[in-house]
């Protein structure tokens, strides 16, 4: 009986493994989203100037996510629109 609970526990710890990999796989481990230019960026994505950390271009803020709910211009000078706090 011993025996089948040891390897229970093996299959068990062997799953989260799994499945900590996949989620860092996936992007859902803490991502680093510091750049340095736009190319260090996703397409949907600019080098913020001053954060020197990749975020959202957006037309609206339906196109945010939480973190950053509002979509705004980019700068008083820079109208491109970018998801922020």
């Amino acid at each position: 009986m011993q025996h089948r609970t040891m390897a229970w526990r093996r299959v068990a710890l062997s799953a989260l493994g799994m499945l900590s990999m996949l989620g860092a796989a996936c992007g859902f481990a803490d991502m680093d989203l510091s750049c340095r230019g736009d190319q260090d960026c996703l397409d949907s994505e600019l080098c913020h100037p001053d954060e020197q950390e990749c975020v959202r271009r957006c037309a609206t803020a339906d196109e945010c996510y939480e973190a950053r709910p509002k979509c705004q211009p980019l700068s008083n000078w820079d109208t491109t629109k970018i998801c922020t706090t």
